[in-house]
């Protein structure tokens, strides 16, 4: 659900009218009714915070917190909105506003909004909100905010092949280029969890986007270069062991000797360092220096 679109939205649209109008109300019961047939808990529970500030329809309030839909209090509030409604020729604004209340809580609209001619006898003692407030309301909710950094690039990496090595290349360079938000490296972290992507996640996890693997990756990243496990790992490894070692710490390094024995060494970002670093031949364990040895033969 996205409490916070529907919160923003909502909050800018009163904002602009100076209160909210029943035909909102009426169309968040409807919403609030088909999450209470799905028992959709977690949902209803976040709509609770955002309306927790708000003064809210007795119809809405017994089936939210309740889970009790009562007919009289809903007829009630339909009586309202469709009076509201009957008043202003904005039928179109209202189903979009619908159908994007939908949208928000993951589901489809599934009616049409009918523009419908009451005659109400004891109109004078109706609530309602007038046109001018009730357009100002329909245009600031129904106004979509530009898609933010994140949901773009939800889109793209989620459209793109994840499983072309070339490609997540590309990512990582992109990453390394434009540093994430704090808030949006784990929900980014997340999109990358394909084969062979493991190095661009731990990176945006770590925060740490090793010059040396910007650096391959810029080599590759327009060759069309499909599957290459092997070298994803390299890069992982080196991820991992970039982002933790400090000058002073011990680390073992591939050898290529009789037995393959991993060599021992104290990190002192020496030019020998930074060379066995740049082969991907760095490891904190003798175990894993090792068993990449085991690899490379």
């Amino acid at each position: 659900m996205s409490i916070q679109e529907l919160k923003q939205r909502l909050d800018t649209a009163k904002k602009a009218a100076g209160e909210i109008p029943q035909n909102f109300w009426w169309a968040l019961l409807q919403v609030t009714t088909e999450l209470q047939v799905d028992s959709s808990i977690h949902k209803l529970q976040e709509l609770r915070k955002i309306l927790q500030d708000y003064s809210i329809p007795a119809a809405l309030h017994r089936i939210l917190y309740k889970r009790h839909y009562h007919p009289g209090c809903a007829e009630d509030l339909k009586i309202r909105a469709q009076y509201e409604l009957y008043l202003v020729e904005l039928v179109d604004d209202v189903q979009e506003m619908h159908e994007e209340l939908y949208r928000m809580v993951e589901l489809e609209c599934p009616y049409k909004i009918w523009a419908v001619a009451n005659t109400v006898l004891n109109e004078n003692e109706i609530k309602f909100t007038k046109e001018s407030k009730l357009r100002a309301f329909l245009k600031a909710f129904n106004n979509k905010p530009e898609a933010s950094l994140l949901q773009k690039l939800d889109q793209d990496i989620s459209t793109d092949d994840l499983s072309n090595l070339s490609r997540l290349a590309y990512w990582f360079c992109y990453f390394y280029e434009n540093p994430l938000l704090h808030i949006d490296q784990v929900k980014v972290a997340y999109l990358f969890s394909s084969e062979q992507a493991e190095f661009i996640s731990t990176a945006i996890k770590n925060n740490y986007f090793p010059q040396e693997v910007y650096d391959q990756c810029k080599q590759i990243q327009n060759q069309g270069i499909k599957d290459n496990p092997r070298l994803a790992k390299k890069w992982d490894n080196m991820v991992c062991f970039a982002s933790q070692i400090k000058k002073g710490m011990h680390y073992y390094y591939c050898t290529l000797d009789r037995d393959n024995r991993p060599g021992y060494a104290l990190w002192s970002e020496s030019k020998e360092d930074k060379r066995r670093f740049k082969k991907g031949l760095c490891f904190f364990s003798a175990d894993a220096a090792k068993n990449w040895t085991d690899g490379m033969i």
